[in-house]
C-alpha cells in the first residue's frame, strides 16, 4: 500500500514538471483500437457521477456511458477546452503521431477583458489543441466566433453542437418545496457572486419572511476553501441572514437533481458571462422543476 501511494506521487510530480517526459512515457505504449471506435478523455481516470466533477469534465462523463474512457488503447482523443490536462501540448502532439483523431469540444476563450494583458498567455494550449484537432464541436456560435477571433480560424471540419441535459436522469420533483428557495450553485471563483446571491436574499427577506438560500458548490476565490467559505459566512452574518442560508459545499452529478428540486429560483449572479457556460445548467434546473418556478439572470 506504501509503495503504491509512493509510486502514484512520484507520478503526479513526474507529470506536473516534466509534461514533455511523461507524455512519451505514456504514448511509447500505446495500441490504438482500428475495429470499432474507442476515445481516450485525456485523463486516465474520470470521476464518477457519485464524485465531485465540475466544468467540461461532466462532459466526459456522459459520454464515457457509451464510448467508455480508453487510455493506452483509444483511436480518438477527445478534449474538452473547459477541463483540458495539464499536459495536453504535448499529449496532442504525440496522439498525433500515433494516427489518433484529436476531437475538440471548445467552449470559451481568454480574452482582453477578462484577462487584462495576460490573455495571450493563458491561450496558448487552447491555441494549440484547436489547430491540431481534426473535427471541433463548438458549443454555440458564439463559441466560434470568440474562438476565431481569438484562438485564429481553422480549416478543418467543425460543427455547432449545443449541450443537452439528460431528461431521465434530471427528472421533476413530485413534491414542490416549502417556502420559498432561491439556488446559487456551480464552482465559485469569485467572492462577488456570494455577495449578491446574500444581498439579493435580504432584499428578497424583506418581502418574503420565509425566504431561503443554498449555495452549494465549491468555495475558489481563496486558495484556502475554509477561508474563502469563512468569509461567506461573515457576509451573512453582516447581512442578518446567517439563520436562513445554508453552504453544503461541492456535490456529485448524482446529487444534483436532489439539490435542484429543493429550490423554487436559481441565481446565476456571475457578471458578464458568455451566455454558454450556463446553458447546460439551466437545462438541468428547466428538467428538474415545475413550471412555476423560475430562473433568474443577474449581474448585468
Amino acid at each position: 500500500m506504501i509503495l503504491m501511494m509512493l509510486s502514484e506521487r512520484f507520478r503526479t510530480h513526474f507529470m506536473w514538471h516534466f509534461p514533455e517526459l511523461f507524455e512519451r512515457w505514456r504514448w511509447c505504449d500505446w495500441h490504438p483500437e482500428r475495429n470499432k471506435p474507442s476515445v481516450f478523455y485525456g485523463y486516465d481516470k474520470l470521476p464518477t457521477r457519485d464524485q465531485f466533477a465540475g466544468g467540461g469534465i461532466i462532459k466526459c462523463q456522459d459520454l464515457a456511458k457509451i464510448f467508455p474512457n480508453s487510455p493506452g488503447s483509444g483511436s480518438i482523443l477527445y478534449l474538452v477546452s473547459s477541463a483540458l490536462p495539464y499536459s495536453v501540448i504535448q499529449m496532442v502532439k504525440y496522439a498525433k503521431r500515433r494516427k489518433l483523431k484529436v476531437v475538440l469540444n471548445q467552449n470559451g476563450v481568454a480574452y482582453p477583458g477578462w484577462a487584462k494583458e495576460g490573455w495571450e498567455r493563458i491561450n496558448i494550449p487552447y491555441k494549440s489543441v484547436i489547430q491540431g484537432a481534426d473535427f471541433v464541436f463548438y458549443q454555440s456560435q458564439f463559441c466560434k466566433i470568440s474562438a476565431d477571433r481569438y484562438l485564429g480560424e481553422i480549416q478543418v471540419p467543425h460543427t455547432i453542437l449545443h449541450n443537452s441535459v439528460d431528461t431521465s436522469f434530471f427528472l421533476p420533483s413530485k413534491v414542490s418545496p416549502e417556502g420559498l428557495r432561491l439556488l446559487l450553485s456551480g464552482s465559485h471563483h469569485q467572492f462577488y457572486r456570494i455577495q449578491v446571491a446574500l444581498e439579493t436574499l435580504e432584499k428578497v427577506r424583506s418581502s418574503v419572511k420565509e425566504a431561503k438560500l443554498i449555495i452549494a458548490g465549491r468555495y475558489l476565490w481563496r486558495r484556502n476553501e475554509t477561508e474563502a467559505l469563512q468569509e461567506a459566512m461573515s457576509y451573512a452574518v453582516a447581512k442578518s441572514v446567517e439563520k436562513c442560508v445554508e453552504f453544503p459545499g461541492a456535490y456529485s452529478q448524482q446529487a444534483a437533481p436532489a439539490l435542484m428540486m429543493g429550490c423554487h429560483i436559481l441565481l446565476h449572479t456571475q457578471y458578464n458571462v458568455p451566455e454558454i457556460g450556463y446553458r447546460s445548467h439551466v437545462l438541468r434546473l428547466a428538467s428538474c422543476l415545475f413550471c412555476k418556478r423560475r430562473y433568474i439572470r443577474t449581474g448585468w
